[in-house]
């Protein structure tokens, strides 16, 4: 058994860079703990090692092999959604009950709104609420019903006023 840890160490030694050099080794056993654990929150990694989440992001940025996506910013939202969304909308006129196949294009109206929000608002979810304010109904439901003939199609703009 060994009387000091630092034995190995040739006397005198740099304490800076052997301080730094364990810390590397430390911040990539972490690295390499995110990656394995991906389902795992970084408040829950920072609890299980006594560390900052300020800290276990650092980490994770320059270690981890798989990270965790960050936050999207609306204009990679609004790029995600495709050009046309179909929805399937339910709705009266005036004692008629009618199901219609709504066609919605996205606008750049879509995108000032979703830039605009201070919440991370989902592009589909606004399309859904313009078109259930426009028909004045709840029953709005994204697809496409390939047996119903009765069909519309709008851009954002035109349901949005």
């Amino acid at each position: 058994m060994r009387k000091d840890a630092f034995d190995d160490l040739a006397c005198p030694f740099d304490y800076n860079a052997e301080i730094t050099l364990a810390r590397e080794a430390l911040h990539e056993r972490i690295g390499a703990y995110i990656s394995e654990n991906q389902h795992k929150s970084y408040r829950k990694v920072a609890e299980e090692f006594g560390i900052s989440t300020a800290a276990v992001c650092e980490i994770a940025k320059r270690y981890a092999r798989k990270r965790k996506r960050g936050r999207t910013s609306a204009f990679e939202r609004f790029l995600s959604v495709p050009e046309k969304v179909t929805f399937n909308v339910r709705h009266k006129i005036g004692e008629k009950e009618l199901q219609t196949v709504v066609t919605v294009k996205k606008s750049g109206l879509l995108q000032e709104q979703m830039a605009s929000r201070d919440i991370k608002s989902d592009p589909l979810e606004l399309m859904r609420d313009a078109v259930a304010r426009y028909f004045k109904t709840r029953h709005v439901t994204i697809g496409d019903d390939l047996n119903n003939e009765r069909r519309a199609e709008y851009t954002y703009d035109e349901l949005w006023r």
